[in-house]
């Protein structure tokens, strides 16, 4: 005999479950990219640790963000740990650089070949991004209800981390550093930008979740427009950047053609969107119009049943009263007038006496008397509880006794 297993079917997974999983994806590829940087500097691989080319990521820079990708993929119970170590790093690097003094953090990994004093220094603005991104991991380990806190420090870091990268895409230097000692490097505004976009994805209930599988008008919007302006309106930009320094235009030119991209793409979309959610709303209001006709229908099919059942309610109950009223016919009148005929039979072709006389007319009289009571039950209404009550007066009285005269 075979046996059946019944095997239970596979549940989708939740919103929160498939973006928790897409964060530790984005925090495995920020590992791998902290642990080429560290290998570029122990074995002294210059591509390495200048991905991309301009300036190299520090060594601590490489440990802080190796640091930070572990609290996603490590244990739960190094998470707090490696998290505190990364903020330890910079925020000690951020106090030397405030007070003016060294302690050597910049060198406990590794030392550069050449440099100024401070050369394997991570720029300010990517210590104060990783320990940003050290108190969010932090904050929304020990508490959930701080998730607005947690988007807000994400959001910042992305921010940041953006901004050094328009200024990779479009040369301006202003936009990645702050002095020629403190420039952030394309592998660190990358690395940034995906632990940001992994905090904010790790938030229950928070704004990636609802831009996932949000089904308002606000959800559907902000799906249309954030690609358009986070990937196409930089693309369009670069490319007109890249046709000034072709030769083909100037840079007057170069920035209407930048303007105008930007303002059709963004108006093409919004109002492609906008139009197809009035669509939407116009296929809601027809549904609930719909809905409102089917509604109407049913309350009058409801009250021509209700109107149905109070009519065989009452034929029901008048077969009942058919019902009752024969069977007091039939165990009161009939079987008191049978029993009258029994008596007058027995004594039939002998002188009546009497007695029997009398017996037979109080015979009679009940009988009359129970019929007056059945007729009676008709023409009043039933009572709610009980049989009706037979009528108490005698046949004698409503009419002249059935006596024999004396003569």
């Amino acid at each position: 005999m075979h046996s059946i297993v019944a095997i239970p079917p596979t549940e989708p997974l939740s919103a929160t479950a498939r973006l928790v999983t897409a964060a530790r994806i984005v925090a495995g590829g920020v590992a791998i990219l902290a642990l080429v940087v560290l290998l570029g500097w122990t074995v002294d691989l210059g591509w390495a640790t200048r991905v991309g080319g301009g300036t190299s990521t520090k060594p601590n820079t490489a440990v802080a963000l190796l640091l930070l990708a572990l609290t996603w993929l490590g244990p739960p119970a190094v998470i707090r740990l490696t998290a505190v170590l990364a903020g330890s790093i910079a925020a000690v690097t951020i106090g030397e650089v405030l007070l003016g003094v060294g302690r050597g953090i910049d060198e406990w990994f590794a030392a550069p070949a050449s440099g100024g004093p401070h050369a394997a220094r991570m720029a300010v603005s990517t210590a104060v991004a990783l320990l940003t991104l050290a108190a969010g991991r932090l904050v929304s380990l020990r508490d959930r209800r701080f998730g607005r806190v947690v988007e807000l420090l994400a959001s910042g870091v992305v921010a940041t981390a953006l901004l050094a990268l328009l200024g990779y895409l479009y040369r301006a230097p202003s936009l990645y550093s702050i002095g020629r000692q403190s420039t952030m490097a394309l592998p660190t505004a990358t690395a940034l930008l995906l632990l940001g976009c992994a905090l904010l994805l790790t938030v229950p209930g928070g704004f990636a979740v609802w831009l996932l599988d949000g089904d308002d008008a606000g959800a559907v919007l902000m799906r249309r427009v954030l690609p358009v302006a986070l990937v196409i309106i930089p693309s369009v930009g670069y490319l007109s950047l890249l046709g000034q320094e072709a030769g083909l235009y100037g840079t007057d030119l170069g920035l209407a053609i930048t303007t105008v991209s930007a303002m059709a793409l963004l108006v093409g979309t919004t109002g492609y969107t906008a139009w197809q959610l009035r669509a939407s709303d116009e296929r809601r209001a027809a549904a609930l119009a719909a809905l409102q006709v089917v509604n109407v229908d049913l309350e009058k099919r409801v009250a021509e049943r209700a109107a149905q059942l109070d009519t065989e309610r009452g034929l029901s109950a008048l077969l009942r009263d058919r019902e009752r009223i024969a069977a007091d016919v039939h165990d009161l009148v009939i079987q008191r007038l049978y029993a009258v005929a029994l008596t007058l039979d027995a004594d039939a072709g002998r002188s009546l006496e009497p007695a029997v006389v009398e017996s037979a007319i109080d015979g009679i009289d009940d009988a009359m008397r129970e019929l007056r009571g059945t007729i009676f039950a008709l023409r009043r209404p039933r009572t709610p509880v009980g049989r009706p009550r037979r009528s108490t007066r005698s046949w004698r009285v409503l009419r002249p006794s059935c006596r024999p005269r004396p003569r």
